[in-house]
């Protein structure tokens, strides 16, 4: 009967450390570093509130790919892609680094042809609209024709129904900016 308990006993122990040498084999990598690159503006910190990929988490090749979704649709940046590395002091660990393109910095915005409106009240118009265009702020293209939309219903309510509004623009590469000018048209009346 002893000899029974510890051929028992010796076969619990050997299933015990290959079910423990397989589960070591098989740990999940993680991610040791996180790095960022092309960020000026958008502190670190901002950036991580971002993303749901953190140091020490489970590598998760579709996590990364959310995140770099996540950070091309912020009003922040232009582009975002990531690049992974294994990392070379753990084996079973990579390094993840996200690029973005910052969008440039709203410098100016004019509007030309407009003279009886203030800026303010186009500004105002914006807000409550949800268009985020406002010196200072990141500029995004997408938001140009509701802009255009909501300075011709402003002109309206002031009694300019029929006019064309037309936006420029001109990129300061060397700080990161653009300008924006409105140019603001009456329409041709029509002659019967």
């Amino acid at each position: 009967m002893r000899r029974w308990g510890i051929r028992v006993l010796v076969v619990f122990a050997l299933a015990l450390s290959v079910l423990v040498c397989s589960a070591v084999a098989q740990a999940p990598e993680k991610i040791s570093r996180i790095f960022l690159e092309g960020n000026r503006r958008v502190d670190r910190d901002s950036i991580l509130t971002l993303i749901q990929t953190r140091t020490g988490t489970a590598y998760d090749p579709n996590m990364l790919l959310q995140d770099v979704q996540t950070l091309e649709h912020s009003k922040y940046f232009q582009s975002a892609n990531l690049a992974v590395d294994d990392d070379p002091a753990n084996a079973s660990a990579k390094i993840v680094t996200f690029r973005v393109v910052e969008r440039p910095i709203i410098n100016d915005i004019e509007y030309n042809g407009a003279d009886s409106i203030s800026p303010s009240q186009f500004a105002d118009s914006f807000k409550a609209r949800g268009i985020d265009l406002a010196k200072g702020s990141f500029f995004n293209p997408a938001t140009l024709a509701e802009a255009e939309t909501a300075i011709r219903e402003t002109l309206a309510k002031q009694g300019h129904p029929a006019v064309q509004v037309k936006v420029s623009l001109e990129l300061l590469p060397k700080i990161g900016a653009v300008n924006l000018r409105f140019a603001v048209t009456k329409e041709p009346a029509n002659s019967h």
